[in-house]
């Protein structure tokens, strides 16, 4: 069955990585503080394990008893055509695609519940690369 959200609570401070089985230019992410604390999250679309408020990620404040929702740009590969030999003019070359999806790592410093959605269009969302 083909994924295309996931969602959950997250453990605090521990990335929760997940591997989508569609590709879009656009991963939504919202995740809620569960209490008066306030918080950060953040994403990496790219294949690596986020980390709160790192380096190369999409980071957010998440406001105490409230939610934050963005738009990240999905940096993991887009499926592209290629072929099962060396050589493209080769008459036995089938066309194939390459690996499909896309791997989302969230991280947050609150046990936070979150989702994941993939999007073409973000819509009004803050968009984050």
């Amino acid at each position: 069955m083909a994924v295309h959200s996931v969602g959950g609570t997250l453990t605090a401070s521990t990335a929760a990585t997940t591997s989508l089985t569609g590709w879009e230019k656009y991963i939504i992410v919202t995740a809620s503080a569960p209490g008066a604390s306030a918080g950060w999250l953040s994403v990496t679309t790219d294949g690596t394990t986020a980390t709160v408020n790192g380096n190369d990620t999409a980071s957010v404040r998440i406001p105490a008893s409230g939610s934050v929702t963005i738009a990240v740009k999905n940096n993991f590969p887009r499926p592209a055509v290629s072929t099962t030999t060396p050589l493209a003019t080769d008459p036995s070359a089938a066309p194939a695609f390459t690996t499909y999806g896309s791997k989302v790592s969230v991280i947050s410093d609150l046990a936070a519940p979150y989702t994941v959605d993939l999007a073409e269009d973000p819509g009004t969302l803050p968009v984050y690369s």
